[in-house]
């Protein structure tokens, strides 16, 4: 059995289950970490104990579950399609070094990471990783931003900057007024992470679509 095949089938079913890692966790009363190497195809034989109570909370068999048979019309009924016939769109998780290079040319760009988005986002939409503490509480070190480099900013959107005069790039919240444009953290700390008038010659590279959080292995 592959260990992406299963990987992608749950994907799959949480995506349009609208159920996400932690809650399916505290639903099977399974530790969220083997859940999670699960979901990311880190584990890549998952023990039928642990896979069994999955299958029944999703209403199909183990062989179903692991890709080794199709879904069921029932489950394709209730808007649960097969991996072939998935709406979603599957989004690359780009590393932040990467993020230009991502852009120059998407095609190109190859990533084993990847999650399920809105269909409708633009061809080049890209997930990353939120590495520092600037705008918590709301958006957690950690917290899987996606971002769409076509969709348009205004004010109060959340955008990924890259500040040329330093040659950095920031994930901030736009705030418009008048001619100007800042951007602002939202951490409390401002003496830390200061708010900064957006410069003409700052280029920004994405405005963000969805935010979920991102449970990773500890």
């Amino acid at each position: 059995m592959g260990k992406s095949l299963i990987s992608n089938v749950l994907k799959t079913l949480m995506f349009k289950k609208n159920v996400n890692t932690s809650q399916l966790a505290r639903e099977l009363d399974l530790p969220q970490q083997t859940l999670q190497r699960i979901v990311s195809g880190a584990s890549p034989n998952p023990h039928g104990k642990t896979l069994k109570p999955i299958a029944d909370f999703f209403d199909i068999s183990l062989d179903q579950l692991k890709g080794e048979t199709p879904l069921p019309d029932s489950v394709v009924d209730l808007g649960l399609p097969t991996i072939t016939k998935i709406k979603a769109k599957e989004i690359p998780v780009v590393n932040w070094k990467d993020i230009e290079t991502y852009l120059d040319n998407p095609e190109t760009y190859t990533t084993d990471e990847h999650v399920f988005a809105d269909p409708t986002l633009s061809h080049d939409t890209f997930a990353i990783t939120l590495s520092d503490s600037s705008m918590e509480p709301y958006f957690p070190k950690g917290s899987l931003l996606i971002l769409d480099p076509t969709k348009p900013t205004k004010d109060r959107c959340f955008v990924l900057v890259k500040i040329t005069e330093s040659n950095t790039l920031v994930f901030r919240q736009l705030l418009i007024d008048g001619e100007h444009q800042y951007l602002k953290p939202l951490n409390p700390d401002l003496n830390t992470f200061p708010m900064r008038l957006l410069n003409d010659n700052d280029k920004t590279l994405g405005v963000m679509a969805e935010f979920r959080y991102k449970y990773d292995d500890v």
